[in-house]
């Protein structure tokens, strides 16, 4: 089961990310957990280098950032700076300090070249990271405002191997848990009989699921709907008015992450709501290069 003990939230100075650093905060407060921040200078070619700013300049930043913040009683963070490629910094010192957690802005830098860059950033860190990634949008409640958790499954082994840690963060913040599972067949191909047997026996398997016992201090509603799997979770996590989103990285197919990482990393950058995304045990780990 997840332990949050330790938090990386990666700093690039966008308001975005200051608001993952507030999640953040609270979030350690709940759990007891510390938090190392990082910067990253960014590689890129020597002739427009002058525009990015250098590790003096952020280790500055840095230092006046954590001075402003209220860090609310947790002791001070540990900060980093360093060069390279964003992701694969952020993995690599994750792994460093042992995060077992990276909350991390949804967007970057405001202007022409935001989700392109800063974007692209945060879902390579769910597709790769080692860890748990809590993406956090700009108009998501806080941390210390989780009531309702939306909990997508494909009814596989693999989504439904975190059913013990959604509980135990429902259980922390005595939340409700959303059960969603979204029927994604070619319906058009099937006849009737056969979509309807399709739906029974996603029903049973729900059913299966509700009766296990990690459930049993948590309050839960099912519900089995069809559709485009991404376009469906964001849907429900609208009308449901959902605070946070838990879902897996990897699902079940020939090529899981095509099928079910794209998923996630669709639905991190366009939820409505705070999303985390749990890496399954038996899935590959990212080799760093």
């Amino acid at each position: 089961m997840l332990a949050f003990n330790h938090i990386l939230c990666p700093i690039d100075f966008s308001e975005s990310s200051y608001t993952a650093l507030k999640y953040a905060i609270r979030f350690a407060k709940k759990f007891d957990a510390r938090i190392s921040l990082l910067s990253v200078v960014e590689d890129v070619p020597e002739y427009f280098s002058r525009l990015f700013e250098k590790e003096e300049k952020l280790y500055s930043r840095l230092d006046d950032l954590v001075k402003q913040t209220d860090w609310e009683g947790l002791d001070l963070p540990h900060t980093a700076v360093t060069d390279g490629s964003p992701f694969i910094k952020i993995i690599q010192h994750a792994r460093d300090i042992n995060a077992d957690l990276i909350i991390i802005g949804a967007h970057g830098h405001e202007g022409q070249f935001k989700d392109v860059i800063i974007g692209s950033t945060a879902e390579k860190v769910i597709r790769k990271s080692p860890c748990p990634v809590l993406t956090v949008h700009d108009n998501a409640a806080g941390s210390d405002m989780i009531q309702r958790v939306l909990y997508p499954v494909d009814l596989s082994s693999t989504s439904k191997s975190i059913a013990a840690d959604v509980a135990f963060i429902a259980e922390t913040y005595s939340a409700r848990v959303h059960i969603l599972h979204v029927l994604h067949h070619p319906t058009a191909m099937l006849n009737e009989d056969l979509i309807q047997g399709i739906r029974r026996e996603a029903s049973r398997e729900m059913e299966l699921f509700l009766s296990d016992p990690v459930w049993k201090n948590v309050k839960l509603e099912p519900e089995i709907c069809k559709g485009l799997p991404s376009a469906m979770i964001l849907d429900v996590a609208t009308s449901k008015k959902a605070d946070l989103i838990i879902m897996t990285t990897h699902g079940r197919g020939i090529v899981p992450h095509l099928l079910i990482g794209s998923t996630a990393e669709r639905v991190a950058r366009h939820a409505p709501c705070s999303v985390l995304t749990i890496r399954p045990e038996d899935a590959v780990e990212f080799v760093l290069p």
